[in-house]
C-alpha cells in the first residue's frame, strides 16, 4: 500500500513538547491537515494527532479564532507592538543586561548620575534602570504605605519614598 505523502511540515517547540503542522495528500489526491504534538513521558515520546480533512476546515479556523479571543491573544500581540513603539525611544528596552553594563551601572551610579541620565546612558526605560538597581542592592525595593481608600498616594521619584497627600478640599470631611 502507498503512503499518503507530506506537501508541507512546520515543527514548533514549546518546552518538552513540539507541534507539527503536517499538509498531506491521500492517495487519492485529496488534501488534509494534520496537527500533531510529540512530548517525553517517563522516558518515551507520546504522539497525539488531530486530522482535520477540507470539509471541516472552515468551522475549524473559527473554533479556533474564537479559542485565541478568549485567551486574549490579541492582547499579547498588541503588547509585542507597544514593546516595538518602546523600542524606538529606549533601544535597549527588555533586553538582556550583560555583566559590562552591570558594571558600568554601577560606576555611573555611584558617581552620581541620576535615573533619567543612565536611561539615556543605556538607552533603556527610567524604570528599567530602577529597577536593576534594585535588583544589584543599590536601590531599596520600593513598598506602599499602608493608607485608607480615601488617601492618595504617590511616589516621590527623587527622593524614593512615598508620601501620602492630604485630601482634596472637596474631600475634606465638614
Amino acid at each position: 500500500m502507498v503512503a499518503d505523502k507530506e506537501l508541507f511540515t512546520e515543527r514548533v517547540s514549546a518546552g518538552d513538547r513540539a507541534f507539527f503542522f503536517d499538509v498531506r495528500e491521500s492517495i487519492k489526491g485529496s488534501k488534509y491537515l494534520v496537527i500533531s504534538e510529540s512530548r517525553k513521558e517517563r522516558g518515551t515520546y507520546v504522539h497525539s494527532r488531530v486530522m482535520i480533512f477540507p470539509v471541516n476546515l472552515e468551522a475549524f479556523v473559527e473554533g479556533f479564532h474564537k479559542a485565541l479571543r478568549f485567551l486574549d491573544v490579541a492582547k499579547t500581540r498588541a503588547a509585542s507592538h507597544s514593546i516595538e513603539n518602546i523600542r524606538q525611544k529606549y533601544p535597549k528596552a527588555y533586553t538582556r543586561w550583560s555583566p559590562e553594563e552591570d558594571q558600568k551601572l554601577i560606576l555611573n551610579h555611584q558617581s552620581g548620575m541620576s535615573v533619567v541620565a543612565l536611561a539615556q546612558l543605556f538607552q533603556r526605560q527610567p524604570s528599567a534602570i530602577r529597577s536593576r538597581l534594585v535588583k544589584l542592592g543599590l536601590l531599596p525595593r520600593r513598598t506602599r504605605p499602608p493608607h485608607t481608600h480615601k488617601q492618595k498616594v504617590t511616589h516621590c521619584v527623587m527622593a524614593e519614598q512615598w508620601v501620602i497627600l492630604p485630601p482634596a478640599v472637596d474631600e475634606r470631611p465638614l
